[in-house]
């Protein structure tokens, strides 16, 4: 519940044994690991990068990073229309 109110922007507060990461799925959090894994600097996490909310951002290096699969989607128009956001 607490990661559904982060991914919701909500106000939680202090939890007590919990440290935010702000990954909305299960394929982010292991790409997050990864990177922790692999000692890459530390990237933002679902983030505004101009008129676009990205799942990773490293700003100085101007690196996005998009993690897309079909089922976060729901539908295939959703998933196609995120390809049409990447290619801009």
């Amino acid at each position: 519940m607490i990661r559904r109110a982060e991914v919701l922007r909500l106000p939680i507060g202090q939890q007590a044994e919990y440290a935010p990461d702000l990954t909305r799925s299960e394929l982010e959090r292991r790409f997050l690991r990864l990177c922790r894994k692999l000692r890459l600097s530390a990237p933002q996490v679902n983030v505004w990068a101009g008129p676009f909310e990205v799942d990773f951002l490293w700003a100085t290096q101007r690196l996005i990073v998009e993690l897309d699969g079909y089922r976060p989607h729901g539908t295939r128009h959703g998933f196609e229309s995120d390809r049409d956001r990447d290619a801009r």
